[in-house]
């Protein structure tokens, strides 16, 4: 098998990559990947290699309109947008010909998530002495955003701040990991942490709060070396 891609792009809403094989094997296709949310549609992309007595492909048991059966090259596909809640789970793609006899070429199998959530890791704090670390976890996976709050505002977007080391991991699995370390911590009175999850059809919060009320979050002075104060954070 020759392990290169194709892509083949239809029109602007419609494409698809298939490795280049030979012969061309059948193929179903979700964009979304198989951890789907019961609020969104899917575009669902049936393809098969294109021969004479193919009559037309379709959907088993899918609760929706058949889609037109479409030709691009040495293909024939059906591509189009179904709702989570009316496809049967797995997802079977079938050739019809031109005899009337019907083959399963292939399936898609989703892990259906009826409520979208987000989870932070450790949800309250109270030790910042030695930096902070916090894990997010986004079910399904989704793009994750941090915001870490202050006395001034959020500390990740302010340039003024010096001495503050701030590292930020995600992976496909949709967790995201942040670390924060550096002189100037114990110094920002960091209260309340966010993790953002911005996924295709929702938008989940998860949150961490220190531990005392955020009036009793300044450092006593004897936990303050004040030497290093005025170099730590610039203003």
């Amino acid at each position: 098998m020759n392990a290169d891609y194709t892509s083949y792009i239809v029109d602007h809403s419609v494409g698809f990559t298939l490795w280049s094989e030979e012969p061309p094997q059948p193929r179903c296709i979700s964009p979304f990947g198989s951890s789907v949310t019961t609020r969104e549609s899917i575009n669902l992309t049936c393809v098969a290699p294109l021969t004479d007595s193919l009559e037309q492909l379709t959907w088993n048991g899918l609760d929706a309109p058949s889609a037109t059966l479409r030709i691009i090259k040495k293909f024939a596909f059906i591509s189009q947008n179904v709702n989570v809640s009316y496809i049967p789970n797995p997802l079977v793609c079938s050739m019809l010909d031109k005899h009337g006899s019907t083959t399963n070429l292939c399936r898609l199998s989703f892990q259906i998530i009826s409520e979208p959530a987000v989870t932070i890791s450790p949800s309250s704090f109270s030790d910042v002495m030695s930096g902070l670390s916090f894990s997010c976890k986004s079910n399904p996976p989704a793009e994750i955003k941090w915001t870490v709050y202050g006395d001034d505002g959020d500390i990740l977007n302010d340039a003024l701040i010096t001495n503050l080391k701030v590292s930020i991991k995600q992976n496909l699995a949709g967790i995201s990991t942040i670390n924060l370390t550096g002189k100037a911590v114990p110094f920002l009175n960091i209260h309340t942490v966010l993790c953002i999850a911005y996924g295709r059809s929702f938008i989940r919060v998860g949150e961490a709060q220190r531990d005392i009320p955020k009036s009793s979050t300044h450092l006593c002075s004897d936990q303050i070396d004040h030497r290093h104060l005025n170099h730590t954070v610039r203003r």
